[in-house]
């Protein structure tokens, strides 16, 4: 019985790079306000006069600032973990931790065997992480078999296999369907498009009600999936040697040097600026030095209310392309790191997050020629209590409330609470939405707002975020944030809006964070509950391919069988912790997919019936590397001068342990000194590698590294040396 099949996979919808088209930028990423918006946060109707113009205090703000005024609700992040069955899919692209269903791609039943294929979305799966049937984790054993209790047939027999793609635009088409149909050809690769396939075995009628027994889409009983995976890859201009300042191989008009997007929002907003099917900027059009700073402050380390450290601004989010416009899909993440677009001198498009750094731009009495003021109103019209709706990996990337943030400038126990829900799904840390709250509410009720008429040198102030007033008048003198900067039709004035800045908006006091609703981050510790000894504890690595590994725990189970054992991994210097899927009475356990060459940390504890527990073990660290042994070194390498070309070939060793080699280049002989210009370049054993470089004029030397899949290095082969 064939139910659906979507010709869309037989070519897939990916569009390759590079495009070279243009987008325009607005002059100052804000977005502006109407008399009723600004009603809302306390900014008051009435106009101030600046010689023959009207200027409304706080004429734009950023696209936090309108999360806060709108109630228009914002997809949740269970939108898209559903299954659905449209005849005309939407398409999804995704950046960073996201669990997502997607669009039924196949449906069958042949031989009483259920195959069930599901696509994502547009994006390359970089780390699986786990799978879910009905909101339920699952486990895989080595054959992609589903081991959890909860679909096991008798509660011994596994029926129901997974298996799925990345999404890569070279992927072929799913081996297994080409096998099972004769529909299905090789043609059907859907280039570009990650998908899961979940088989059902036939069974005896009798036993079809353990497994046929959910409200899956297909509507026969069977369960529904989602993938929690990272998605998309993006460009860090820091790790590009090309770039001032940079270092590494990955290169601007090459998507296939690009990293995983791992959650840092300023590379996922430059990225999707230069997407060829979102904005479709010229590279060459962003500024990538200001980018690479604003990522350096996204992965900055904050510290939580329970000690543990958090990246500044990183999250997830997934992007409905056919319903969202990109500067709505834009201001989504821009939102999550209370960040601004600008656009610079060059017409470049940049950004700047929320983060207070030292004014560069001080205007004095000699700069301003008119100025207005504005003060805060009591406190009536704007909000005291701000709760953020966020997405919380703990609790399977679901949308979860956060504790609220109180702004305490304007209210006091016993006074009147004016509450507002803001949604920031894309934020995916208690921490980061409740820093969040805090920069969009303490704006919303700044005690000074100054409209100015400014000379030339206040032009400077199209690609701040801070200005720094130094005036006759000391009232008015301090550091401002910018709203609002105009072209005026005089060409010789600049008019400016500017907020006083008190205090560091983007950081949380003690006490300011509150606890996470409905999320136990202390269990009382019983010392009657013994834990796993240190001894005891186990954990071995198991290699899954495609440069990942699961972590497998093995122990002895507890004395007691109302006694359960909870494993928890994360990667070193991460903040939240993932747990592993445990069989306390079996004694084993298994983490999601992790990347090979990563550093784990990993701590366990005993939780009794009553909540009380062992208490936490101490933090265990695991170099992530299943293959320790070097591949042999390349053979072969030689050099071939063509103009101002260098062309360099080398072939593999006949070596298995080989997985690509990467190529070094410096002004003298000796490999330390040499950096890394290309790579990784991914092959096979005894296969011929060409690349061409071109250097300046001069004497180089060149080496040759080859890597495992653990990324463990071979000797170089070299220096091979030339002269342009």
């Amino acid at each position: 019985m064939r139910l659906k099949l979507y010709s869309y996979l037989l070519a897939g919808t990916t569009v390759l790079w590079p495009v070279q088209a243009h987008a325009g930028i607005i002059e100052f990423a804000i977005v502006s306000l109407t008399a009723s918006l600004q009603s809302a946060i306390g900014v008051g109707a009435a106009s101030l006069l600046i010689g023959a113009a009207k200027l409304v205090a706080g004429v734009a703000l950023s696209a936090l600032a309108s999360s806060l005024l709108t109630d228009r609700p914002s997809a949740p992040p269970q939108e898209v973990q559903a299954n659905f069955a449209l005849e005309v899919p939407d398409r999804y692209m995704a950046y960073g931790a996201n669990r997502i269903g997607g669009n039924l791609a196949l449906a069958e039943q042949k031989g009483g065997q259920l195959s069930k294929l599901i696509a994502h979305c547009d994006s390359e799966v970089t780390s699986n992480i786990r799978y879910y049937l009905n909101d339920i984790r699952v486990v895989l054993n080595g054959s992609n078999q589903v081991i959890s209790t909860e679909y096991l047939v008798d509660d011994e027999f596994p029926v129901i296999t997974i298996e799925s793609r990345a999404g890569t635009i070279t992927q072929p088409a799913m081996a297994t369907l080409v096998a099972r149909f004769d529909e299905w050809t090789t043609d059907h690769k859907g280039a570009g498009i990650a998908d899961t396939l979940m088989t059902i075995a036939a069974m005896k009628k009798e036993l079809r009600p353990q497994v046929y027994r959910h409200r899956g889409i297909i509507g026969i009983g069977e369960p529904d999936l989602t993938r929690l995976a990272y998605w998309g890859r993006v460009y860090d201009p820091r790790l590009d040697s090309t770039r001032p300042g940079g270092s590494g191989s990955q290169r601007v008009t090459n998507p296939a040097t690009w990293g995983p997007a791992m959650g840092n929002l300023a590379l996922m907003i430059a990225t999707h600026r230069i997407d060829p099917e979102r904005f479709a900027m010229d590279p060459e059009d962003v500024n990538w030095e200001n980018i690479a700073q604003q990522a350096t402050y996204c992965d900055e380390f904050v510290v939580d209310r329970y000690g543990a450290n958090v990246r500044r601004y990183h999250g997830g989010v997934v992007i409905n392309k056919a319903q969202e416009s990109n500067i709505a899909s834009e201001d989504k993440m821009l939102a999550a790191c209370d960040g601004i677009r600008f656009e610079d001198e060059e017409g470049r498009f940049g950004i700047h997050v929320g983060r207070y750094y030292e004014p560069t731009l001080i205007l004095g009495d000699e700069d301003i020629f008119e100025i207005a003021s504005s003060e805060s109103d009591d406190g009536e019209t704007v909000f005291t209590h701000l709760y953020a709706k966020y997405t919380e990996p703990e609790f399977d990337y679901k949308a979860t409330a956060s504790a609220p943030w109180i702004n305490t400038d304007i209210w006091s126990e016993g006074d009147k609470i004016t509450s507002k829900e803001v949604e920031l799904y894309v934020a995916q840390h208690h921490n980061h939405a409740v820093r969040l709250l805090k920069a969009a509410g303490k704006r919303s009720s700044a005690s000074l707002r100054l409209q100015l008429l400014a000379g030339l040198r206040a032009k400077r102030a199209r690609v701040e975020r801070f200005i720094r007033l130094d005036l006759a008048d000391e009232t008015l003198s301090g550091v401002y944030e910018l709203l609002s900067f105009e072209r005026s039709n005089d060409r010789l004035t600049v008019p400016l809006g500017l907020l006083r800045l008190e205090g560091d908006p983007w950081s949380l006091e003690d006490g300011e964070e509150g606890s996470r609703p409905n999320f136990s981050t202390a269990i009382e510790i019983d010392p009657n509950i013994p834990n796993i000894a240190e001894g005891n504890m186990v954990i071995t690595l198991l290699s899954i391919g495609t440069g990942a590994a699961r972590l497998i725990a093995d122990f002895p189970a507890p004395t007691r069988e109302d006694w359960t054992v909870e494993i928890q991994h994360r990667s070193v210097g991460a903040s939240g912790w993932e747990n592993f899927d445990v069989d306390t009475q079996d004694g084993t356990g298994a983490s999601g997919a992790v990347a090979e060459g990563d550093t784990q940390e990993v701590r366990w504890r005993v939780v009794g019936l009553s909540g009380k527990s062992s208490g936490y073990s101490a933090i265990r660290t695991v170099n992530v590397i299943t293959n320790p042994t070097p591949p042999a070194p390349v053979v072969d390498l030689d050099s071939v001068i063509d103009g101002s070309d260098v062309i360099l070939t080398w072939r593999a060793a006949n070596d298995v342990n080989y997985r690509s080699s990467r190529v070094f280049r410096g002004s003298t002989t000796v490999f330390g000194a040499a950096t890394e210009i290309a790579g990784p370049l991914f092959g096979v054993a005894n296969q011929t590698v060409t690349y061409t470089d071109t250097p300046a004029s001069g004497t180089w030397s060149y080496w040759i590294v080859a890597y495992n899949q653990s990324n463990i290095a071979s000797t170089p082969t070299g220096p091979e040396t030339v002269t342009i």
